[in-house]
């Protein structure tokens, strides 16, 4: 066996539990999920996926989600759909373009459980 090192870190248990969850999922221990991770920091040469700090406009839409204020609840995917078209209109009009907004929209129709989009 190759010589190895010790790795200790403090985390929220919560946090634990959950990660070990999936790592039980993905069938690895947690000193290979560890291990993995290493050898895809050391390969990337930095994290092995992106890290960004947020704009000034995400975090204001994070503080808005969290408050509460200004979040609409559908009861139906067709309503939703329909929320979705009268803000796509609204922006187009403002913007100019209606006709490809309203054209491309209503060439969705609700087949399935998610829709499809259909031949122009």
């Amino acid at each position: 066996m190759a010589e190895t090192a010790m790795i200790s870190a403090r985390v929220e248990p919560k946090l634990k539990h959950d990660a070990e969850n999936v790592f039980a999922t993905l069938g690895l221990s947690p000193t290979e999920a560890i291990t993995l991770f290493y050898q895809q920091t050391a390969l990337h040469n930095g994290l092995p996926f992106e890290l960004r700090i947020p704009t000034d406009e995400t975090l204001a839409a994070v503080r808005q989600v969290r408050s509460g204020k200004g979040i609409s609840t559908v009861s139906s995917v067709e309503e939703m759909r329909a929320d979705l078209l009268k803000d796509a209109v609204n922006c187009a009009a403002r913007h100019n373009f209606c006709g490809t907004i309203v054209g491309s929209a209503r060439s969705w129709d609700s087949s399935g459980p998610f829709g499809h989009r259909t031949a122009d």
